[in-house]
């Protein structure tokens, strides 16, 4: 849930019942400003007049936002529904981290030792000959933890090089991300000039764009959902566990065949997908495309210009939002910057499973160890004997003395 969007609906209903109960007794209007010339308002203290302007101030930009979220919202599903042949649409997302090691009955030692994987997904839409829609799902995996721009960049190097993809001779890329840094960045950016560099001759237009902050949920949540699924079929039905990553790929692709054989029975489309594991070391420098105030737009494009082509001067186009007419350019800029970033690992793939069994040392401690548990029990009943019958002959003695 977008936080912008709680906090603008609470402080919005606390400050339409403060306008209804000011306004309820005199012929002023409903907002603010109306408000503004209200005796009840004016004999109100300081403090408690800006907390009600500061109110109407969160009211406003979460109204803004929304707006905006229905902007850019649309724009991705007009974009969708108005696709023509030649054209394609990526959507990019990453889920949160996959676990090894899993199983339907999870022995103490073993939730203990559960290396990560990373899962980024790229959704490629597009139409195919019978100018019918059609979803590929591109599902990569990797020991790299690190959720960033380079992922990301050798995610799309693979798709790029990739049959599917090349047999399908686009002339149009269209890309939707969720407005994190992992993909709002000068780095992914000069990473789509020098893509747009080398289809040049095929005039590829290509283009990127983001949801609003807060409302990133796309397909590629649906797919997530759909693995996590598949797996938790995987280890329960088979009682399986996952302990690398071809594990997971292999679990994915069984679960998949399966329901593609369902589908067939059916007459239904295939679900098509491709399971790859990425594998790389990050270097140490990188390229970016300087220019400030990316954090104000939510669209790029690449300014097709053959003279900027040729002098390697590509120059970023953008606006605020996907559909509006009014564009912003800032100049081919290129700067080499460290990479101070490390990587993160997910650790080794399980290797050796652990198994549920009693070496010679550990019968021994458990000898022991039951020994004296028996030994301090049995010599703890023996004292209670004692004392119990020590107790019933004083009894008896002092019984005795009385009757005397």
């Amino acid at each position: 849930m977008c936080e912008y969007c709680e906090l603008g609906k609470k402080t919005k209903a606390q400050l339409t019942k403060i306008l209804t109960d000011f306004h309820s007794s005199c012929l002023h209007g409903s907002s603010l400003g109306e408000m503004e010339n209200c005796l009840l308002f004016k004999i109100l203290k300081e403090e408690d007049k800006e907390k009600i302007r500061r109110m109407q101030k969160i009211v406003d930009l979460f109204e803004k936002h929304y707006e905006a979220k229905n902007r850019q919202r649309s724009a991705f599903k007009a974009q969708v529904c108005h696709l023509k042949k030649g054209e394609v649409i990526f959507v990019l997302d990453f889920k949160e981290n996959l676990k090894l090691n899993v199983e339907q009955v999870q022995l103490g030692r073993s939730f203990y030792n559960q290396p990560q994987r990373t899962m980024f997904e790229v959704v490629m839409i597009f139409k195919n000959d019978n100018d019918e829609i059609k979803y590929f799902y591109w599902d990569f995996f990797s020991r790299c933890l690190n959720h960033n721009a380079f992922f990301v960049k050798k995610a799309l190097s693979k798709i790029f090089k990739h049959d599917q993809f090349l047999k399908h001779n686009f002339h149009s890329i269209t890309f939707w991300m969720d407005n994190a840094k992992h993909f709002k960045n000068k780095e992914l950016a000069y990473y789509f000039c020098k893509f747009f560099r080398k289809t040049f001759k095929r005039r590829v237009q290509i283009s990127w764009n983001f949801f609003i902050e807060g409302h990133g949920k796309n397909l590629c949540d649906t797919r997530f959902s759909f693995i996590s699924r598949l797996l938790n079929e995987y280890t329960n039905k088979k009682n399986k566990k996952l302990k690398t990553t071809k594990d997971i790929v292999s679990a994915i692709q069984s679960e998949i065949s399966q329901i593609n054989e369902i589908k067939t029975l059916k007459n239904k489309n295939f679900e098509l997908s491709e399971q790859i594991i990425l594998n790389f070391k990050f270097p140490s420098n990188k390229f970016v495309y300087n220019f400030q105030g990316i954090s104000n737009f939510y669209h790029f494009h690449i300014c097709y210009n053959s003279r900027a082509v040729r002098e390697n001067k590509i120059s970023i186009v953008s606006s605020v939002f996907t559909n509006d007419l009014e564009t912003f350019s800032f100049p081919y800029r290129i700067v080499k910057k460290d990479r101070n970033e490390k990587m993160k690992d997910g650790f080794d793939d399980i290797t050796n499973d652990f198994e549920l069994k009693l070496d010679e040392s550990t019968l021994s401690f458990l000898e022991r160890k039951f020994r004296n548990i028996e030994n301090f029990t049995s010599s703890r009943s023996q004292q209670q004997i004692n004392s119990t019958t020590q107790n019933q002959g004083t009894i008896l003695i002092n019984t005795y003395k009385m009757h005397e």
